[in-house]
């Protein structure tokens, strides 16, 4: 198994989001769309050239030094996670080399992305209703 991680194009990120319909909510998918146009970066997540998933960082100004971070996967990432983790962490230096700090929130009831976030070095705070906030910062 081979996994790969390159910076993404946009109009694809759109057409995967587009394509994406039955299995989200519109509210979902307006999200992930102001996500792509927000995002100052943005990388693609291949594992067997399978496409797996997409994340993008989103500055709240150009002068900041912190940014907050979107992740969107799908359900191929399913019995490969140890693969998709190690290449996030490569990823995760490479934001880190541009923000000493990521910030963002992921579902509470997410069992799989929290673990995914410790493991990329987060650390969460109180949880806020359904979600909980985290930050990831620069060793």
């Amino acid at each position: 198994m081979s996994a790969v991680i390159r910076l993404a194009d946009r109009v694809k990120a759109f057409e995967i989001v587009s394509e994406a319909r039955e299995s989200h909510s519109p509210e979902q998918l307006h999200f992930f769309r102001l996500c792509i146009i927000r995002a100052t970066h943005l990388w693609f997540g291949y594992i067997d050239e399978e496409f797996v998933g997409m994340w993008g960082i989103i500055p709240p100004t150009f002068l900041h030094t912190c940014a907050y971070i979107w992740l969107y996967h799908t359900d191929s990432v399913k019995g490969r996670e140890f693969l998709f983790i190690r290449k996030s962490r490569i990823a995760m230096a490479e934001v880190l080399a541009l923000y000493p700090e990521i910030h963002g929130h992921t579902v509470a009831t997410e069992a799989s992305a929290i673990r995914w976030l410790r493991w990329l070095g987060a650390e969460f705070a109180e949880p806020e209703g359904l979600l909980i906030p985290f930050v990831i910062r620069r060793p």
